[in-house]
């Protein structure tokens, strides 16, 4: 994930400030990670391993990539489940950014959908809102 083309995944239940957190690849090779409220700063400071917060599941979420020339796309279904939420009537108001870096031609290329202050991914306080709708 250091050395490539990475799109990252984020989604946030802000109720219980557990995330997850999806690496793709152009080939759909994945990093499946969840966290806990406090999780990354116990792995940042070397008191967890990270170990703890990955998902081996390989049907946890589910994705697809397409790559042609000149760029490449991902897509990610994730269930509810994964952030430990049951399918409610009325959706919960969830936290998220999907980001891209590139380390495979040179110059880091940094991107994201959210409006972050800094070059840190995990400013989850700086994410967008996603309000789903409710099923019809």
């Amino acid at each position: 994930w250091e050395l490539g083309d990475i799109a990252e995944f984020f989604l946030q239940d802000p109720a219980t400030g557990r995330y997850l957190e999806l690496h793709v690849t152009p080939e759909n090779q994945r990093l499946q990670l969840l966290w806990p409220l406090g999780g990354l700063e116990r792995f940042r400071a070397g008191t967890a391993p990270l170990d703890d917060f990955l998902i081996p599941d390989s049907r946890w979420v589910e994705s697809h990539t397409g790559v042609t020339a000149g760029h490449w796309t991902a897509r990610a279904f994730i269930p509810y489940s994964c952030l430990g939420l049951e399918r409610p009537p009325c959706p919960p108001v969830l936290r998220t950014a999907v980001c891209r870096y590139d380390r495979s031609r040179g110059p880091e290329l940094f991107s994201s959908t959210a409006r972050l202050t800094e070059p840190n991914y995990h400013r989850h306080q700086e994410w967008a809102e996603l309000r789903l709708l409710p099923p019809a």
